[in-house]
């Protein structure tokens, strides 16, 4: 993140970028420790608050949102080589199951859960510092927590992208990381079986 320009502040990678609009700029906040990503937006040194009120729809707000996530899309392409994995992934979970999807945590907003017709998990994908499931690996990373089937859990794990479940039971769960090494075909068997396990029950 730091080639692109972020800058490490203790726990937080800050990247401040100017918007076209005359003393406006964009602030993107990692928080490493608290799990977090923020956006802000700045008129001078004041946070200009209309934009994350969503009723807030004028020319002008439009212009400021339509061009921060123009910025966004640019920074997560460049810094986050699983973004678009991510999004890609979670097109494929909606298209194919018609989840009930949440962000149901607000200190997480990256936490994003997807539920089965039973109102059971059977998905749950999260940015999260890679070293809480591989140690020495400092960047953030996408993560998809599935359950697994006991008998096939350890076979299934390889500690290189299917890892034992971050955050949740790990009898029953797993961890896969979202990146440029993702085997979706595998992973999209991985879902199958999850969303076919929670709705069985």
């Amino acid at each position: 993140m730091t080639e692109y320009g972020f800058k490490k502040d203790n726990e937080q990678y800050v990247l401040v970028q100017k918007l076209s609009e005359p003393q406006f700029s964009v602030h993107f906040v990692v928080d490493t420790k608290k799990q977090t990503y923020s956006v802000s937006v700045f008129d001078g040194t004041e946070e200009y608050l209309l934009f994350n009120v969503e009723s807030s729809s004028g020319t002008f707000v439009s212009n400021i949102r339509q061009e921060v996530e123009e910025q966004e899309r640019k920074m997560l392409d460049a810094c986050f080589e699983y973004a678009n994995m991510r999004k890609i992934i979670e097109k494929h979970i909606i298209d194919t199951y018609n989840p009930k999807t949440e962000f149901p945590w607000k200190e997480y907003p990256t936490f994003q859960t997807f539920k089965a017709s039973n109102d059971k998990w059977f998905a749950l994908i999260m940015t999260i510092p890679a070293e809480k499931i591989k140690a020495g690996e400092k960047e953030l990373v996408d993560v998809i927590n599935l359950k697994c089937d006991p008998n096939n859990l350890q076979k299934t794990i390889d500690n290189k992208q299917i890892f034992p479940a971050y955050h949740m039971n790990k009898k029953m769960w797993l961890t896969v990381v979202l990146n440029k090494n993702t085997d979706k075909n595998n992973l999209q068997k991985l879902i199958d079986d999850s969303y076919l396990l929670v709705s069985n029950k």
